[in-house]
């Protein structure tokens, strides 16, 4: 589900927080909406930020401001230890996917859990923004093989999901190792899944170019 809403121009200015960092930030698109951190080849304390992706731009053109909705639904009948469930995407790409207990604490034989869905999507995630800050830095990936491993421990607070490994593999033209290197990094600190697990996952990187 989509939700536009009209604000005026974007503005464009450097966060001060981050002056430092390796991103920057786009001006509030309007009352109560939060700022939006895209990343950028340049930074430090500058009157002005370059944005080159078509998402930016179009929301530029536009006036608008972008709000997606994605939903995900779940069934689970009888209790914890011998019930079963499925989980759905609502966009029909995906599910009913089978769930249970033993898929996430002992072997998958066929079924999912919570936490391989979550790896996926950090993957698929992940690539996304690296393939944004690869172009922005004038490198077009030609393919990034992304995977991510979350780790499901107990823990003194109960089950949680402790660590979350991702690993990527590019096919880039062009680009050194260093630079793919540094530039993994930062779509690992940019990407919104990753902003959605950092302070309680630990996120680990290993990146590798071909």
């Amino acid at each position: 589900m989509r939700t536009y809403q009209s604000h005026p121009p974007l503005r464009c200015h450097i966060d001060a927080h981050h002056a430092n960092s390796r991103s920057h930030t786009l001006g509030r698109f309007g009352t109560g909406t939060p700022s939006i951190r895209l990343p950028s080849r340049e930074f430090g304390r500058q009157e002005k930020c370059f944005v080159e992706d078509r998402a930016a731009r179009y929301l530029s053109t536009q006036h608008k401001e972008l709000l997606v909705k994605s939903k995900g639904t779940a069934t689970w009948n009888g209790d914890l230890f011998n019930g079963s469930g499925t989980a759905s995407l609502d966009s029909g790409a995906a599910g009913p996917l089978p769930v249970s207990w033993a898929s996430r604490t002992e072997a998958a034989k066929g079924k999912t859990s919570p936490e391989e869905l979550i790896a996926a999507a950090h993957a698929a995630c992940y690539s996304m923004a690296f393939s944004n800050i690869l172009a922005e830095a004038g490198h077009v990936a030609t393919q990034l093989d992304t995977s991510g491993v979350a780790t499901f421990a107990k823990t003194d607070a109960g089950m949680r999901i402790t660590t979350m490994a991702l690993s990527v593999v590019g096919q880039v033209p062009g680009i050194d190792a260093e630079t793919f290197a540094k530039l993994a990094e930062d779509a690992k600190n940019g990407c919104p899944v990753s902003n959605a697990l950092v302070g309680n996952v630990e996120i680990t990187l290993e990146s590798s170019l071909v």
